[in-house]
Order: structure tokens, then sequence, then C-alpha cells
């Protein structure tokens, strides 16, 4: 007889690790422990030097129950790649894309399954809330304290502002095939696959904490705010493959505001290529304001001024 668990899609999970050997037990322990029944786990190690690979191994080793596939790397692929490899290595129909020093409640695959089925083959991504703790695993802030969900159609909020946490996604495998996975020419990857996705896919958000983001030092939140830092230079590319995309004045003003916030941003880091490329974005949108046009001449100012060369966008 059949169980109710056979009519269940598969979830992939991809655990990338980089020199997380101090996390990554408690990473995979949380897929371990998820109370969804069919869970197939891809790890993939890109080059770690800190004795990851042997961590992993000896987890595997002791937990034969896990439908688990390891790919250690001979070099360090990045984020982008190393995620690519690892989801078309797997078969679930739903992928998550777990850092190794990230946890996952227990019920986070489960919810997320349950909210994408009856959602509809129309939603790409799922997401939660997120807790963030710190590197020794005590709590700090929720993502969503105070805040509103977007839900559905999030172009606009995603292209404004930083409004879905990134470690609670959960992607529809089709979607990744459509968009071509993570983009690999850039330096990360969270802001260019969401609004690629939601150029042509709903989300669906659940309010609860489904997973815990750890806060290490030297990630790559805080290593975009270092002056020689590609993070920002990913940001403005990102950003022209939006202006090249938009549709409508609502999705011009939304990529205004962030434009002025990423400026902002680069100015003050000293980013000067980046702050070239977002001044010339600025100075092909419609409808300046106060603050465009005040971080047009903290430009000026710099001796900054907008670039010539071609855009390098994302063509999906």
């Amino acid at each position: 007889m059949d169980s109710p668990a056979d009519s269940l899609p598969w979830v992939t999970v991809v655990c990338l690790c980089y020199n997380q050997a101090p996390y990554v037990v408690t990473a995979l322990d949380s897929i371990a422990q998820q109370g969804y029944p069919k869970v197939e786990l891809i790890v993939v190690d890109n080059a770690s030097s800190d004795g990851s690979p042997e961590v992993i191994r000896q987890w595997l080793a002791e937990h034969p129950e896990i439908p688990a596939t390891f790919l250690p790397q001979a070099q360090n692929l990045g984020i982008c790649a190393g995620f690519n490899v690892g989801w078309r290595a797997g078969s679930g129909q739903y992928c998550i894309d777990l850092a190794a020093d990230d946890i996952l409640l227990p019920e986070r695959v489960q919810v997320g399954v349950r909210e994408m089925e009856q959602a509809g083959e129309e939603f790409g991504v799922h997401f939660s809330d997120c807790q963030e703790i710190t590197a020794e695993g005590q709590p700090l802030a929720n993502f969503y304290w105070g805040k509103d969900l977007p839900q559905g159609e999030v172009f606009i909020p995603l292209v404004e502002s930083y409004c879905i946490p990134i470690p609670s996604l959960m992607f529809r495998r089709a979607m990744l095939e459509q968009l071509g996975g993570y983009n690999e020419q850039l330096h990360y990857e969270d802001f260019d696959i969401l609004v690629r996705a939601a150029r042509r896919w709903k989300f669906q958000g659940s309010p609860e904490v489904l997973v815990y983001k750890r806060m290490v030092p030297r990630s790559k939140g805080e290593d975009r705010l270092l002056a020689d830092n590609p993070h920002l230079l990913t940001t403005a590319q990102v950003c022209e493959w939006i202006w090249e995309h938009c549709t409508c004045d609502a999705e011009y003003q939304a990529l205004r505001r962030r434009v002025d916030y990423e400026l902002r941003e680069a100015l003050r880091i000293g980013h000067r290529t980046a702050a070239s490329r977002l001044l010339q974005l600025s100075e092909r949108l419609p409808k300046s304001n106060w603050k465009s046009r005040l971080w047009k001449w903290w430009a000026r100012w710099q001796g900054i001024t907008s670039t010539s060369q071609p855009h390098e966008v994302p063509t999906a």
C-alpha cells in the first residue's frame, strides 16, 4: 500500500561550504532534523582549507539514512557557481540554498512545500521570516520585526529595497531551470536572482521564522562595506539590468529609490567604479529628486563622473 509520503515532492537542500568547519555540523544536523520525509542533501565544498571536507565526510558517514551527495571542489567556484553545481546535481522539485553556517528550523521544508503546493505553479519562490543569531548562536533580531511580508507580485518591492531575507529562500526547480540558476558572472547571488525571478514569477511568504542566519565576521554582507570589494559593482550591474526591464513609471521610481541608496553607499565607502556606473544610471532615470541631485553633487565633488562604458548586464 502506498504511504501518504509517496505523493509528496522531493526537496533538494544544497549546503554550500567554504571554511565553515566550526558551523557545518550544526547546519547539516538541521537538515537531518527536518520533519519532511523527502529531502535529499547535496553538499558542495568550495575548496575549504580548514578541515571542512573531513568534517562533512564524517557527518555523512554517521548519517547513512540521509540521501546525500558530497561534491568537494578542487578550487573555490564562488557562491553562484557552487550553488549551480549543487542544485543541478539534485532532482527535487524544490531547492533550498543553505549556507554552511546557517540553520533550518525543523518545519522549514514542510511549511515551504505546503505553501507552494497550495499557491500554484505560477509561484516560483517561497520565503519566511528569519532570525539573526550571533556566531555563538545567541538570538538577535528578526528580519520582519514590525514589517509586512511582500506577497505575489513583488518586483517593485524587491527593486526598491532589501525586503526578503535571503537565507529563507526555497526555489521551484522549474524556475531555476528557466532562469539558468545563479548568474556566475556576479560576485553575489541574491539581488540578481530575486529580481529576475520576480519579473516572471510570484512569491509566497510565511510570517513565521523558519531559518536562523548566523552573523559571522567578514561575511559577504560586511565585505560590501569595503572600498575594493566587487559587491557594489555587482549591485550596479543588477540595477542596470533592472533599468533595461522596467515597464512602467512605478518600476522606474522604485529603481530611482534603489539607485539613490546604492549610489550613496558607493560614495560613502569610496567605491569609485560602482559610483560612476550608478551615477550614469541615475542620470538616465526619469524624475530626479533632491537626493539624486545631492549624490550627483557629492560625486562631482569627489571627482567622479558617469562612465560611458557599455553595460554588462544579465541576459535572462
